[in-house]
């Protein structure tokens, strides 16, 4: 590993952030041992500030820790898919529902029509991070006006996981143009108010997709 130079946000957080992106891109792979001496050399800081970060990534589930092995990636199989998805259903439902009842629709609107214009240029171009980066802020805008950490917390949580998949099936050209499809489908129903609709998208977006995508993700996963 090269050594990263670190600026600006507290030392621990520019850490969590660095070493939570290495596993949604796979850089650090499901199921693999995290040597933290490594990454403290890496990154020029002593080991603590690392531990910190890895403790971090411990509560949102991104990481866990062995017996007698340390820290590892959290591995990911088919039933933890499923789940991460269904979770992902019911926690989004709860968002939209939440935005709706706090008359907040109107500028998440707003703001989802930015992200997915950009979702869809990275597409036309080609760009799959970008692609990524844009879909997972399309997703999460709504999460980001929950005004109660409570709720807000295990939302982020479970996208995280969900993210680590997600990064993989935008590999994929056909799946991101679908992922605009979709994406578009869901807007268009926001806007018109059907509530009832938005739910049935939600939950055909995240179950359907496992059954299309599970197959793609773990022979790349």
């Amino acid at each position: 590993m090269t050594n990263e130079s670190l600026v600006r946000k507290p030392l621990t957080e520019q850490l969590y952030d660095r070493i939570k992106e290495k596993i949604i891109f796979q850089e650090l792979k499901c199921g693999e041992k995290i040597n933290i001496d490594e990454l403290s050399k890496s990154y020029g800081v002593s080991i603590t500030p690392v531990r910190e970060a890895i403790n971090r990534l411990s509560q949102e589930g991104l990481v866990e820790f062995v017996p007698n092995v340390g820290a590892k990636v959290f591995k990911m199989n088919e039933e933890t898919l499923r789940n991460i998805n269904e979770a992902c259903y019911y926690f989004e439902k709860l968002a939209f529902d939440y935005i709706c009842e706090n008359n907040l629709i109107d500028e998440v609107i707003a703001e989802m029509e930015e992200i997915l214009a950009h979702q869809s240029e990275a597409d036309e171009k080609g760009d799959e991070i970008e692609f990524f980066k844009n879909s997972k802020k399309f997703h999460e805008i709504m999460i980001s006006r929950i005004d109660n950490e409570v709720l807000k917390k295990p939302l982020y949580q479970i996208h995280g996981q969900y993210n680590i998949a997600n990064k993989v099936v935008y590999t994929n050209a056909e799946y991101r143009k679908n992922s605009v499809k979709e994406h578009t489908e869901l807007l268009n129903e926001l806007k018109k108010g059907k509530n009832k609709k938005v739910h049935k998208l939600l939950k055909s977006h995240y179950f359907d997709s496992y059954e299309r995508y599970s197959g793609y993700i773990f022979e790349h996963i």
